[in-house]
């Protein structure tokens, strides 16, 4: 119904039929091979990745209550 309603309204839908079944699977990816055999490491760490991300997410759209 969701997807119809965008289709007559020109609106893209919050959500689709497409993203729930993409919510289903892993969205994780391993880097063990890129680490080993090109010697790749990571600029910033998973957890400074994420500060990073809240602060600019809380800088340059707020947050919501």
């Amino acid at each position: 119904m969701n997807e119809a309603w965008g289709r007559i309204t020109g609106v893209e839908p919050r959500l689709t039929r497409y993203a729930v079944g993409a919510l289903g699977y892993s969205q994780t990816f391993d880097i063990r091979k890129a680490r080993t055999q090109l010697g790749y490491a990571p600029p910033v760490s998973l957890a400074e990745g994420f500060d990073r991300f809240i602060h600019w997410q809380k800088s340059n759209h707020g947050t919501r209550s």
